[in-house]
This record gives structure tokens, C-alpha cells and sequence, in this order.
């Protein structure tokens, strides 16, 4: 193997690869490695067994052939070198010289015989831009559950209609809606796609993404990159029995303004429940928070309301979803101090964050 590559080309995609690999195990070294495959480009894959990277690049290949190496040291290694092109050669059984500049490095590796096999993609079933998917995904990712016992959701619900994509996530607490017109041409279908995935989507794909998915595998890859992911099993709550049907009152609220508003009042809120109060009267939305032998604080909003109630809502929740949003102005609906607050925007129904409230 015998190859030399541009330094931000390689960089670029050790970056990802190196998000993927498993810097934590120790029964399976291999998977803390990336692979390098050298043929008419140079091809760098990484993988932990749940989530796998592929990235294709040019590079000008006089010896066709392949190694992995350690993903972060390659990584935090190549990055410190200079500007300049990198040429990585086979240097002895499983050994690679790295040479870049006046710099000669040599780098011990792992057979590629011992690489997992990354799953090959079906043929494209949907088509979506990156703003679109960008935008479902930043509604509705920071409702996903982290508690791993609640597997089915640690992941988000991703429906495709003939002329719509919605995705889903709740956590218990709270549910997030967002939904984006599209074009599919297949028959209705629904599938979990696990939060990691979703997080690396915006950072490591760009342009047009093409999707696809089998029984055990979900596919995104734009040309040159690709992620693969093995699906989440199970079956996602019946969502549409948490959204409310209506709400009695609405007040309309200065997004930004309710924001730092929040964000203000939060400092007196208990570190472990992080709950303020949310007063709705005429003409102002009023926060308020107390901490015991610390202070209290209250700061009001104006706003358009159409009643007065008094509830309670953990404030962290309040902040992701006006923080993930860039309306000038949201909604909030509300029908009585124990009946789940939705916040959205006016007109606007493909965006819909449903929040429980908090006991007194």
C-alpha cells in the first residue's frame, strides 16, 4: 500500500471517523482502529458495531492496499503536521511509514482481514435535503430519552407519507413534533432512528442525502460519505394520544425575550428538579423561582394572553425547545395548571413541544 493524500481531505475525514470508533473497548481493539483501503481513491471506514462511517476521498494510489490504525493517535498525529501533501506507505507486516514534510513517523496497525464488514446500502428510497432533515432533527433531538432502559426511546420516529416527513421524540416529560413537506414515493412507513445517528447527520453529511433501510440497518450517505446504523427494535408509544386534541387559552410570546428570561430566572431554580413557576395573566407571562437560603427572583414578559393560570415546568425543558427554534415570536397553549402546556408557532403546525407539568 503506497498512497499520498492532501492534509484537509484526510483530516476531514479522520474527524468523523474518529467520532465513530470505540475509543472504549478492550476485548475488540479493532474497532478502536480506522481503516484505510487504497485503491482508485483512499477509503476510510470506522465502525463500533451500532454505528458505522464511510467516507471516500482522492488520493493519488501508486500500490493498491489496505491497514487500520489506531483512530484517535492517526488523528491527533495527522493534524499536528504541516500543510503539506501526506504519503502513507506499507512498511512491513502490518506497519505503515507516514511522511509528510521533513517528518518520518511509523505507525503499527491491525491486519484488514480483521475489520468488521460494513453493511452495503439497498438502492435509494427517499430523498431529502439537508436543511429539511436538519430542521426535523434540531425540533426534536433534545426530547429523546438517555435513560438506555427506555429503549424504544432513545430514538426518534421517523414517518414517511406521500407529501410529508415527521419526526417524533419523548422522553416521558415531554414530546417534540416537526414535520417537513417531501416527496415518497412508497407506501406509508415508520421507523426509529436512534439519536446517535441523528447527531452526527448535520455534521457529517451535506447537500442531498439519500436514505434507505432494511431489516436491521438504516442507510444516509450523500455521495463520497456515508453513515450506517443498526435500527432500534420495538414500538414507539402511540404519540398521537399525547398530543392535545385543543387548548381553552393561548398567549403569544417574544421568543428571544422568554428565552433570557428563562435563563435569568433558572438561576434560582432547584439544581435537581429545575422547575420555575409559569404565570399567564393579562398582557405578561410572569416567571418566578425560589431557592431556600438562596433568593427568589421573578421577571415578567409581555405577551399577547388570552387568560390567567399558574403552573410549573422544569426549565431546562423550556430553554431546549426556544433555544432550538429561530421564530421571532412562539406560542403558548394552555388549558389548566395540571393539563400538559404546548409551545409552537402561530400558524404553524409543523412544530408542535408538548411539556407535562411539574407536581407541586
Amino acid at each position: 500500500m503506497n498512497f499520498t493524500i492532501a492534509k484537509p481531505a484526510l483530516v476531514a475525514a479522520l474527524t468523523h471517523a474518529a467520532s465513530v470508533a470505540d475509543r472504549r473497548t478492550t476485548t475488540i481493539p479493532i474497532l478502536s482502529h480506522v481503516c484505510l483501503m487504497a485503491g482508485s481513491g483512499l477509503t476510510v471506514a470506522a465502525t463500533d458495531l451500532e454505528l458505522s462511517f464511510v467516507a471516500e476521498i482522492e488520493a493519488d494510489v501508486t500500490d493498491p492496499g489496505g491497514i487500520t490504525l489506531p483512530a484517535k493517535r492517526l488523528l491527533d498525529y495527522v493534524r499536528l503536521l504541516p500543510d503539506a501533501p501526506i504519503t502513507i506507505k506499507a512498511s512491513g507486516k502490518d506497519w505503515v511509514s507516514i511522511t509528510c514534510g521533513r517528518s518520518r513517523t511509523r505507525i503499527a496497525g491491525i491486519s484488514v482481514g480483521s475489520f468488521p464488514e460494513i453493511p452495503t446500502a439497498p438502492a435509494s428510497m427517499w430523498s431529502v435535503s439537508t436543511q429539511d432533515i436538519g430542521r426535523l432533527i434540531k425540533l426534536v433531538v433534545f426530547a429523546i430519552s438517555r435513560e438506555e432502559s427506555r429503549f424504544t426511546l432513545n430514538g426518534a420516529l421517523l414517518t414517511l407519507t406521500a407529501d410529508t416527513a415527521t419526526l417524533v421524540a419523548s422522553d416521558g416529560h415531554r414530546l417534540a413534533l416537526a414535520t417537513v413537506p417531501t416527496k415518497f414515493a412508497g407506501k406509508p412507513v415508520s421507523f426509529l432512528v436512534p439519536q446517535r445517528v441523528l447527531s452526527e447527520i448535520p455534521s457529517v453529511l451535506g447537500g442531498h442525502i439519500q436514505v434507505a433501510w432494511d431489516d436491521t440497518n438504516l442507510f444516509f450517505w450523500t455521495p463520497g460519505r456515508a453513515l450506517v446504523m443498526r435500527g432500534l427494535s420495538g414500538k414507539f408509544p402511540d404519540y398521537e394520544r399525547v398530543l392535545p386534541k385543543e387548548h381553552a387559552h393561548m398567549a403569544r410570546i417574544n421568543r428571544k425575550d422568554l428565552l433570557t428570561a428563562i435563563g435569568r430566572v433558572a438561576q434560582f431554580a432547584n439544581d435537581r428538579s429545575r422547575g420555575i413557576i409559569v404565570e399567564a395573566a393579562a398582557g405578561e407571562i410572569r416567571l418566578r423561582a425560589e431557592l431556600a437560603d438562596t433568593g427568589e427572583t421573578s421577571e415578567a414578559i409581555g405577551a399577547e394572553c388570552s387568560a390567567t393560570m399558574t403552573t410549573s415546568y422544569n426549565a431546562d425543558y423550556l430553554r431546549e425547545f426556544l433555544s432550538a427554534t429561530e421564530a421571532e415570536t412562539v406560542e403558548y397553549r394552555f388549558s389548566g395548571p395540571d393539563k400538559p402546556g404546548e409551545f409552537g408557532l402561530p400558524d404553524d403546525a409543523s412544530c408542535r413541544y408538548v411539556v407535562m407539568p411539574m407536581r407541586s
